[in-house]
C-alpha cells in the first residue's frame, strides 16, 4: 500500500482533497511526517477532550515525537527542510491551545523565587538544546547540498554559523547574568535580615 493510500485511510470520512497539495506533491519523508502528525493531532485532541493532560507537551504536537513515530531523524523536522509542515503544525498547536483554554480557565499565580530559578534553568537548557539542533540541521544541509565541494560557499556558511553561535551564546550569557543578579539580591536580603535580628541580642548583653 502506498503512503498516499495510507493517508487516505487515516481519516476515512474525509475526502482526499483535504490532504494539502504540498503533502500530495511532497517527498516520501513529507508524507510519512504528515501521517505521523495527523495521528499525534488525534491523540492530543482526545487528551484535551477527556482532560487527560499529564504535561504541557501532551496537549500539543511535538516535532521530536512526530519524527520519531515516522521513523525519521529529528533534524528533518526543521523550518528549512519542512517549511509547509512546520507551518501546519504551528497552526494546529494554536488551535489545540484554544481548545485547552476553553476547558481549563487560566489562574493568575505569582511565581516564587524558586519557581523563577527553575524556569530560568529550563530556559537555559532549551536554549542550549535549540542551539545544538540548529547547528546539527545546518551542518546536515551543508553536506546534503554538497556545499563542501564549493570552498567559497563553504566559507560563507561557516562564517554564518559562527555568527549564529555568537548570538545564541550572547543570549545564554544574558540569562546567566540575570540569574546571578537574582541570587545576589536574594543573598543581600538575607544578610540584612540577619543583621537586624542580631542587634537586639547585643543590646541585652550590655
Amino acid at each position: 500500500m502506498s503512503i498516499r493510500d495510507k493517508l487516505k485511510r487515516t481519516s476515512p470520512a474525509e475526502d482526499s482533497t483535504d490532504i494539502p497539495t504540498w503533502v500530495m506533491n511532497g517527498s516520501k519523508s513529507t508524507k510519512l511526517l504528515f501521517k505521523s502528525a495527523l495521528e499525534e493531532l488525534s491523540r492530543a485532541e482526545q487528551r484535551i477532550s477527556t482532560g487527560n493532560i499529564t504535561t504541557p507537551k501532551s496537549a500539543k504536537l511535538v516535532l521530536a515525537t512526530i519524527a520519531k513515530n515516522a521513523g525519521l531523524s529529528r533534524s528533518i523536522m526543521h523550518q528549512r527542510r519542512q517549511p509547509e509542515l512546520c507551518q501546519w503544525i504551528n497552526k494546529k498547536n494554536a488551535e489545540l491551545e484554544k481548545q485547552l483554554k476553553k476547558l481549563k480557565p487560566k489562574k493568575t499565580v505569582t511565581p516564587s523565587k524558586a519557581e523563577l530559578t527553575s524556569e530560568l534553568k529550563t530556559l537555559k537548557l532549551q536554549l542550549k538544546e535549540r542551539e545544538q539542533q540548529e547547528l546539527r540541521a545546518i551542518v546536515e544541509e551543508v553536506f546534503n547540498s554538497n556545499l563542501l565541494d564549493d570552498k567559497d560557499k563553504q566559507s560563507r556558511e561557516i562564517a554564518r554559523l559562527k555568527v549564529e553561535k555568537e548570538v545564541l551564546t550572547e543570549k545564554l550569557a544574558r540569562y546567566q547574568k540575570r540569574n546571578r543578579d537574582l541570587s545576589h539580591k536574594f543573598e543581600q536580603g538575607l544578610s540584612r535580615t540577619a543583621s537586624v535580628q542580631a542587634v537586639p541580642s547585643s543590646n541585652k548583653k550590655n
